[in-house]
């Protein structure tokens, strides 16, 4: 459900069908955060970069995908900071940009 949820995010490029996603995937993470938190980290980094062209709304979701990908590590925080730095820039934050790439290139 949240994959179709984020494909029609992807499509429609709006803050409500990101918003959508998010919150299908946080129901599921609610019910089981050992078997859902990737779900969750991944619609938020999805709908990160779905709404890129509006660095305000992107950059919660940005930040938060990493802050629940920290507790998982490997792949899935690598994306995520990737992500992270994409919106950064976007926002004109450059610094942090560089911050979140270098960060995410450590853990490479």
């Amino acid at each position: 459900m949240v994959d179709a949820l984020l494909a029609h995010a992807r499509v429609a490029r709006s803050p409500a069908s990101v918003d959508g996603a998010v919150r299908a995937a946080r129901s599921l993470c609610e019910r089981d955060a050992y078997e859902h938190s990737g779900t969750l980290v991944r619609a938020l980094r999805s709908g990160a970069d779905t709404l890129i062209r509006r660095p305000g709304i992107a950059l919660p979701l940005a930040e938060e995908a990493v802050s629940v990908a920290r507790g998982l590590g490997g792949p899935p925080l690598i994306v995520s900071l990737a992500t992270l730095s994409r919106v950064l820039r976007a926002a004109g934050r450059v610094a942090d940009a560089d911050a979140a790439e270098a960060e995410a290139e450590s853990l490479s």
